[in-house]
């Protein structure tokens, strides 16, 4: 009260108030700055206390009923990672194994559908305790269940496109020969080297060989051939065993399936030792692309049919 302005009292000066006296002409001890209960707002003036301006602890923001669908409610709680499906298209090498493992050990992973290739750019290669092949338990304990890199090699071949090629007698029939042939001239420059990886393109069949030669062998940074020894009386030998070289491909590629389809089981078995429900599916024609066969999981029981029906299950997934 004494703080709010002048009172009745208290407008002008009186006869005793025109100057100050000696006593009046500093402000004293008491009258220079606010005193405790002067100049400083008091304890109700200071602003909003913590019961008044500012939110108490059962205001600073929703209550634990009030955030949201929780985890049991459809959504995910605001401390946890929305769910999701993992896709992998056309994983090439170990990402397909990668995948599977990334898959089993996420929490918030609640699907997968994964088509893998090129198997002979993964395989044992990824080390013993994470290999790409084998994944289960269930195929290592096979006798023989060895892949070498050849095996998985033959596993990528599209056999319905090769023999589309056979009935057409198409002239990429001569890749197999050109590289069977080449196969001899990289062994004699590097034994060591065997079935090195090459991408000659669509066109390789095109060229003479001795173009094919000499392109591949500098790719691989070995010594050019001289021009006598790619097409020399040998080399011509060679690539008149064509039809030799081809029948011995059809050969190889009758166990193209089989091999995949232990690569692909294997991965499914992975998946099951887990615990998981999962199917392999051909999803599309193989003549549009060779790797049709798609893996899919789910986790929890029954969610593996959402997965395949769409809108099926969708409000609870």
């Amino acid at each position: 009260p004494d703080e709010r302005g002048p009172g009745p009292d208290d407008g002008a000066p009186g006869p005793d108030d025109g100057a100050p006296g000696p006593d009046d002409g500093a402000p004293g001890p008491d009258d220079g700055a606010p005193g405790p209960d002067d100049g400083a707002p008091g304890p109700d003036e200071r602003g909003p206390g913590p019961d008044d301006g500012a939110p108490g602890p059962d205001e600073r923001g929703p209550r634990p009923d009030e955030r949201g669908p929780g985890p049991d409610d459809g959504a995910p709680g605001p401390d946890e990672a929305p769910h999701f499906v993992l896709t992998a298209l056309h994983a090439c090498g170990d990402l397909g194994p990668a995948t599977l493992r990334r898959f089993a050990g996420c929490s918030t992973a609640r699907g997968l559908a994964t088509v893998s290739c090129c198997y002979m750019k993964g395989g044992e290669r990824a080390g013993p305790d994470r290999p790409g092949y084998p994944m289960s338990e269930w195929v290592r304990r096979l006798p023989s269940h060895h892949l070498p890199y050849k095996l998985r090699e033959i596993a990528c071949h599209a056999v319905e496109d090769f023999s589309a090629r056979l009935r057409a007698d198409s002239h990429q029939l001569r890749t197999h020969v050109y590289r069977a042939a080449l196969e001899v001239l990289i062994r004699r420059r590097d034994p060591r080297l065997k079935r090195p990886p090459l991408q000659n393109g669509n066109k390789a069949q095109r060229l003479p060989f001795p173009d094919y030669a000499s392109s591949c062998l500098r790719r691989l940074g070995l010594e050019e051939v001289e021009a006598g020894d790619r097409d020399g009386p040998e080399v011509a030998a060679m690539l008149g065993q064509d039809s030799r070289v081809i029948a011995y491909t059809c050969l190889c590629l009758t166990l193209a399936p089989a091999i995949e389809s232990l690569i692909l089981l294997d991965r499914a078995m992975y998946l099951r030792e887990q615990g998981l429900e999962c199917r392999l599916l051909p999803l599309f024609d193989p003549c549009v692309s060779p790797r049709n066969f798609v893996l899919v999981a789910a986790k929890g029981q029954g969610r593996l049919g959402n997965l395949l029906v769409p809108g099926r299950g969708s409000a609870e997934s």
